[in-house]
């Protein structure tokens, strides 16, 4: 997914929901990636990356949160 997107190699964020283990389990052990879930979501964790890549329904949280 990240080659097809070319985001491979490059510092990224992924926020996964509290309950999606299998999301976390499979990016945990790729270099330059951060697995975080959306509470645990800060302003550095956001601007200081390559991308940031979310489920829709968070970033649709997000933009109610922060509008």
């Amino acid at each position: 997914m990240l080659k097809a997107l070319g985001l491979e190699g490059k510092r990224l964020t992924i926020i996964v929901r509290d309950e999606d283990v299998n999301a976390y389990l499979s990016f945990r052990n790729i270099p330059k990636t951060f697995i975080i879930t959306a509470d645990e979501a800060n302003t550095y964790d956001l601007v200081n990356n390559n991308a940031v890549l979310m489920p829709a329904d968070i970033a649709a949280h997000f933009g109610e949160v922060l509008a």
